[in-house]
């Protein structure tokens, strides 16, 4: 489905029918206004450094900001760009964590694990992005293979504690679901080529 400059994809619809049916805390609209605040710095950032967003991509994967062919960004503004959401997530937790009430705090945690999150070097992530960023600025040979290492590495490990999380909940899935998702978002953005710089980057898949 698309609205204007925003595509819809079947796998988001059915992502968040799924959040909405496991979210037995009410946390759902925390953790979305958490992404939307994230989007925020992407976006601002890309307008203030020359850059034009083509569309936005909702789907299974996470929300995928493309920006269009022209004009395009060098290294060290595409760099600003990616790491902006990032920065935006850990400066709302702060301000967020010095307000009052369970909402505010709630907000603060949503968006510091989100920055956190984000800055893994894993494909499709924005840590991914910025890692790929400057290998290639540095004219390192073989990004993508380097970056698949990593990926793998973070993969495993976030899925090994998740499992001993859930373990030893007896119910608490949370790191599984984060690397279930960080490992559909490597696999969206390796469909959709976020590491060919053909066209221009897309700067976000993230949560």
């Amino acid at each position: 489905m698309t609205a204007g400059r925003v595509r819809i994809e079947a796998g988001f619809v059915l992502l968040v029918s799924v959040l909405v049916y496991l979210d037995k805390g009410g946390l759902l609209w925390v953790a979305l206004a958490s992404a939307f605040l994230h989007e925020l710095g992407h976006f601002l950032a890309l307008m203030l450094l020359g850059g034009l967003v083509s569309g936005v991509v909702l789907s299974a994967g996470g929300i995928c900001m493309e920006q269009a062919p022209l004009p395009r960004l060098g290294y060290g503004r595409e760099f600003c760009a990616v790491l902006m959401g990032p920065l935006m997530s850990l400066l709302f937790a702060l301000l967020f964590s010095r307000a009052r009430g369970m909402i505010y705090l709630s907000l603060a945690g949503m968006c510091l694990i989100q920055g956190l999150f984000n800055l893994l070097p894993v494909t499709g992530l924005d840590g991914g992005r910025l890692l790929s960023i400057f290998l290639e600025s540095r004219g390192f040979a073989h990004t993508g293979r380097i970056l698949s290492i990593l990926s793998a590495v973070w993969l495993t490990a976030l899925t090994a504690l998740g499992a001993g999380l859930l373990w030893e909940t007896g119910g608490n899935a949370s790191l599984l679901l984060a690397a279930a998702y960080a490992a559909g978002a490597g696999l969206q953005g390796k469909k959709d080529g976020a590491y060919v710089r053909k066209n221009g980057p897309v700067f976000d898949r993230g949560a």
